[in-house]
């Protein structure tokens, strides 16, 4: 649901693989241009931190990380964050990772 103050929605992708994340921005801004922060972090500790400061809608992330693997970042997120909607970002490697996720 997006902030009272703005009809902009906040997405924070958490993932290490800057192509990944240009590609996500291109998307976002090509098909819904004005509707979307897209917030990009790389390390799951940083993007803890900003799930603290409040204010983030989604939460788009990647599974392996430098900082964190495999099922416990998944953990750490629904934790520290348990009211913030959560995407799992897997590649064909990690798909049998996300589907324990569920």
């Amino acid at each position: 649901m997006p902030h009272a103050t703005t009809d902009r929605l906040t997405v924070l992708l958490v993932g290490d693989d800057p192509a990944f994340a240009r590609t996500v921005r291109e998307h976002v801004e090509l098909q819904s241009p004005g509707q979307f922060d897209l917030e990009v972090l790389d390390r799951l500790s940083a993007g803890i931190v900003r799930l603290m400061r409040g204010g983030v809608d989604l939460v788009l992330l990647d599974l392996n990380l430098p900082d964190s693997r495999g099922l416990d970042t998944y953990v750490t997120v629904r934790t520290q964050a348990p009211d913030v909607a959560a995407v799992v970002l897997a590649g064909e490697q990690g798909s049998r990772m996300a589907r324990r996720v569920l």
